[in-house]
């Protein structure tokens, strides 16, 4: 991807006089910088080590003629940074990047945009991996929340399909009707609420084991394909 060298840019190559007490210049003057009939560019290197300076100028302007960089982040703003004419450029973060400047001929009443290219060189950093949390221990309990008189035919066909594959698996899991009253369906019928979760619904709880109180690992509306409510249990199953 290519950087455009467009934000906090110092106007280069500015002459005393123009140059203010604090070394700022004056915001409407750009640099004057001479050279016979040549042909404007900006002078400097095509390759630059990633966090190493280089330095830049606007070469080859006529006596007519001033010029002056586009604001960019890439070139150091310090007044003590400018000599001569010359600019400091310093990236840390290899890619290619963009300078801009501009050539204004007074007297032939001409603006010349100019832009170079600049490979930083090096290696690009790898970006952190975050760690892998444990999985979450307790043999899992699947619990679907369905109610008999309300069920369609395609969801039945997709409870006929997950009973045998959860008793292929050897999981635990059972499927009851969110009228039941049972004592153990209270917490589960909690959590559902809480998830704002209405009608046939799909919970995975991994079981309290040890100091581990349990925790819900899947709580949600009961996918209307079978393949993809047992790609969500699957991936509790981890």
């Amino acid at each position: 991807m290519i950087r455009y060298a467009i934000p906090l840019l110092l106007l280069c190559c500015l002459p005393a006089a123009i140059v203010s007490q604090d070394g700022l210049a004056q915001p409407a003057v750009v640099a004057a910088i001479t050279a016979a009939d040549a042909v404007p560019t900006i002078a400097g290197p095509d390759e630059v080590p990633s966090g190493k300076p280089a330095w830049f100028s606007v070469a080859g302007v006529s006596g007519s003629a001033s010029a002056a960089f586009m604001p960019t982040a890439l070139l150091d703003t310090s007044p003590s940074r400018v000599v001569a004419g010359n600019a400091l450029f310093w990236v840390g973060e290899p890619g290619t990047y963009v300078l801009t400047a501009i050539v204004v001929d007074w007297d032939a009443k001409r603006f010349t945009p100019l832009s170079k290219q600049i490979t930083v060189t090096g290696d690009k950093p790898n970006p952190p991996v975050p760690p892998t949390p444990p999985p979450t221990p307790g043999e899992r309990f699947v619990l679907i929340v369905s109610e008999t008189l309300d069920r369609t035919p395609q969801e039945a066909a997709t409870l006929a399909t997950l009973r045998r594959w959860l008793a292929d698996q050897k999981i635990q899991w059972r499927i009851i009707d969110p009228t039941t009253e049972a004592e153990w369906m209270r917490p589960h019928a909690a959590k559902l609420a809480e998830a704002g979760v209405k009608g046939t619904a799909l919970v995975v709880f991994a079981q309290p084991i040890g100091s581990h109180p349990g925790a819900y690992l899947v709580v949600e509306p009961l996918p209307g394909r079978s393949q993809e409510a047992i790609a969500l249990i699957e991936e509790a199953l981890k």
